[in-house]
């Protein structure tokens, strides 16, 4: 498996999030992961099938991208910001 982080994000909470992406032969999964209490914690994942996302009926909206949406505090990190917060490492929780 590989996984690699698509973006970051603070969510309605205060908390530092990341949306994963994470691929194997069989599937195309994606995650959130946000940090709390000084780890990170899985809270939510969706299962796609191998080579893209599960089937969902034309301009519906994926149910993934919904409770991110509800999640997120405005706008994820560019990547010069998410770099700095790399850099220095997470704030204290």
């Amino acid at each position: 498996a590989t996984a690699e982080a698509r973006f970051t994000f603070k969510a309605q909470g205060g908390e530092w999030c990341r949306e994963l992406s994470v691929t194997t032969p069989a599937a195309s999964n994606a995650a959130i992961a946000c940090r709390r209490g000084g780890a990170w914690r899985l809270e939510l994942v969706g299962a796609g099938a191998a080579g893209g996302e599960a089937y969902r009926p034309a301009g519906a909206e994926s149910p993934f991208r919904e409770a991110v949406d509800a999640l997120i505090d405005g706008e994820p990190l560019d990547s010069g910001a998410e770099g700095a917060v790399l850099a220095n490492g997470w704030p204290s929780d």
